[in-house]
């Protein structure tokens, strides 16, 4: 599969972690509104991982490099993989839902250059 995307993973990331985290609050202040105090259980860095080990296994790509980042209070899981065809992929996964926000793929140096941005 040669999808690319030509905006940033990161900024897709952005625009996916503020919408997440306005359902977020649309659903706990429904939960305080009916008087429920349901806990809102957070992904791990572990289960981020082996989903994304399984995903790039699926696609025939292997999962290189791994990392946290923080970004505006959420945590980011950002995972680094490489295809068969040589490309590198940066992955991201939100603390709040165990699917991909967003992936994006292209030359190894582009990639790598685009990795070490972020911390």
């Amino acid at each position: 599969m040669k999808t690319i995307f030509k905006i940033p993973v990161l900024l897709l990331a952005i625009m996916l972690v503020f919408s997440c985290s306005d359902s977020k609050k649309e659903e706990e202040s429904s939960n305080s509104n009916s008087g429920s105090q349901a806990k809102i259980e957070k992904i791990t860095f572990n289960q981020a991982e082996e989903f994304m080990l399984e995903r790039t296994k699926n696609l025939n790509q292997t999962l290189m490099k791994k990392k946290s980042v923080n970004f505006d209070g959420t945590k980011i899981y950002m995972f680094l993989s490489v295809a068969e065809n040589g490309y590198v992929c940066i992955s991201s996964i939100s603390e709040n839902v165990l699917q991909v926000l967003a992936a994006d793929c292209g030359t190894y140096e582009r990639k790598i250059q685009e990795w070490n941005a972020v911390y």
